[in-house]
């Protein structure tokens, strides 16, 4: 009886730990630091290499990693990248949960790094804007952000200049924290905007607006739902040359160890209240790599391949996670 009672206060003694620790997260991901309101913030970023083991290159398969690093910025406001895009010049375009948007060159690469404000609102206050997603027009490199919690889309110009936002009545109901997670400009026109909340019916979906073009006031979106394999939720996407999508899925235990897939899924079965369903590619399940991948981001790449890019979230929680960028080559046809 006493080694029985002794196991039964382990077993509460990790829970409270786990209980702990999910607290401090959540301080550290919604009570920040006032966020300065200036054009313009200086950075500068560094790249540590992260050596990649054996068994996290099998589970990426048929992904090839390239290289990988932990990014660490000389500005306070480098923190939270939750998505990215691939710019037309060789950089990439971040946003962050503290409303900022950073282009910058990925490691091996030159190029003018440049951090400014994320502008969501017609008139003042503008405020800190979560910011979780990222569209990307690379014809007219224009592009769209989505903000949580006031469920708004916000449109912008070539150079970054705000164009305007509106608020979907579609997205309306989407709870804090579960807001616009994902979002793609397709190249058919189709505008998609994918919610972070699971569904509590049956299938256990997340919620999909599609827009016959992109977002404007009075323009209403078609609802259908997102199957994404296991316990996974949709955190970001990407669109390949070929028409489909890569999504990428997280995942956390209770004692905080997250996990990553990437998954894909055709855009041409996005129907009305119709079930759309993602299957898995490749995953992170432990080792070097281990993160919160919140952001992905395709492009071109010698020889027919693929270029795809992996961006973790850290919360600002440093001490739990931290800024990873992931490079990883493809063969379309293996997809």
């Amino acid at each position: 009886m006493a080694e029985r009672g002794r196991a039964v206060l382990r077993r509460g003694i990790r829970l409270a730990l786990v209980l702990i620790l999910a607290g401090l997260t959540f301080l550290m991901t919604w009570v920040r630091d006032p966020v300065p309101e200036d054009d313009d913030i200086p950075l500068s970023v560094s790249a540590v290499p992260i050596a990649i083991d054996e068994a996290t290159r099998r589970g990426l398969m048929p992904f090839v990693p390239v290289a990988a690093w932990t990014l660490e910025g000389t500005s306070r406001q480098f923190r939270g990248l939750s998505d990215v895009a691939a710019l037309p010049d060789g950089r990439l375009l971040f946003v962050t949960d503290r409303g900022r948007r950073i282009a910058m060159p990925p490691p091996g690469r030159t190029g003018p790094t440049a951090m400014r404000p994320i502008r969501i609102r017609d008139r003042p206050p503008h405020g800190q804007v979560d910011s979780e997603s990222l569209a990307f027009d690379p014809v007219t490199r224009e592009s769209w952000v989505g903000a949580e919690t006031i469920n708004r889309i916000g449109h912008y110009s070539a150079g970054g200049n705000y164009r305007g936002s509106v608020v979907p009545p579609e997205m309306a109901g989407w709870r804090n924290n579960t807001g616009a997670e994902a979002m793609a400009l397709l190249d058919d026109g189709r505008f998609v905007v994918i919610g972070e909340g699971r569904s509590k019916g049956r299938d256990r979906s997340f919620p999909v607006v599609v827009f016959p073009r992109s977002p404007e006031e009075g323009l209403r979106g078609s609802l259908s739902h997102l199957a994404m394999p296991g316990d996974y939720r949709p955190t970001g996407m990407t669109q390949l040359p070929d028409g489909r999508v890569l999504i990428v899925g997280r995942a956390v235990s209770p004692i905080l160890r997250f996990r990553a897939i990437i998954a894909i899924a055709d855009p041409a079965g996005l129907k009305p209240a119709g079930l759309w369903r993602a299957r898995t590619l490749a995953g992170i399940s432990g080792g070097p790599l281990a993160d919160n991948y919140e952001g992905i981001a395709s492009e071109k790449a010698p020889g027919g391949r693929l270029t795809i890019w992996l961006i973790s979230d850290n919360n600002e929680a440093e001490w739990l996670q931290s800024t990873k960028l992931v490079r990883l080559e493809v063969d379309p046809a293996a997809l």
